[in-house]
């Protein structure tokens, strides 16, 4: 096999084969086994950050003393009740009852006693606002505008209905009877 005609690995071929060889395709792995320069490039590499993580170690400062995380104080139930929040919103539904009954039972001692006239009154008003309704249902007009307009005293009857609009069996109300429709000069 001639190395010149295959291309060697790259620098993240080289990473993914330090990080896991299995991931690689069959066909890099296999040039990578055979090929001398890609296998000390990845050997280099490996060296590079063992030489790394070597270094990280050493010169890290050493804690000044454990680390560990705090431990929640164990809470009981009355103690878990009794927290600031809890009590001042407690407090503060008591007293809003406290007012709200306070103040009803005022205003149910200071309300007039005897509102019934009222309601007889109102029940006059509404009865003669709705006679009003109905006489102006029956002819929106006014009986000022009835009389200037001539109609206050015109009763319309049968006669002149049918004078206004034909029924349809009629006869035509032409002159000329036995012919319909326009009469051409």
């Amino acid at each position: 096999m001639n190395s010149e005609q295959i291309e060697h690995l790259n620098s993240n071929q080289l990473l993914q084969a330090v990080v896991d060889r299995s991931d690689l395709p069959e066909a890099l792995q296999a040039h990578l086994g055979a090929c001398l320069r890609c296998r000390t490039e990845k050997e280099r590499f490996e060296q590079e950050l063992t030489h790394l993580g070597d270094m990280a170690a050493r010169l890290a400062p050493m804690p000044s003393q454990p680390i560990t995380l705090p431990r929640p104080a164990p809470r009981s139930a009355l103690g878990d009740f009794l927290s600031g929040r809890r009590v001042f919103g407690a407090a503060l539904t008591v007293a809003a009852a406290v007012l709200l009954v306070v103040l009803g039972t005022f205003v149910l001692r200071t309300a007039p006693v005897g509102q019934t006239g009222h309601s007889h009154q109102e029940l006059l008003e509404a009865r003669q606002l709705m006679t009003e309704v109905d006489l102006l249902v029956e002819n929106a007009l006014p009986q000022v505008y009835l009389e200037i307009a001539g109609d206050a005293y015109a009763a319309s009857d049968d006669e002149f209905i049918r004078f206004l609009i034909p029924p349809l069996e009629s006869d035509s109300l032409t002159s000329m009877t036995g012919k319909r429709g326009l009469v051409l000069c």
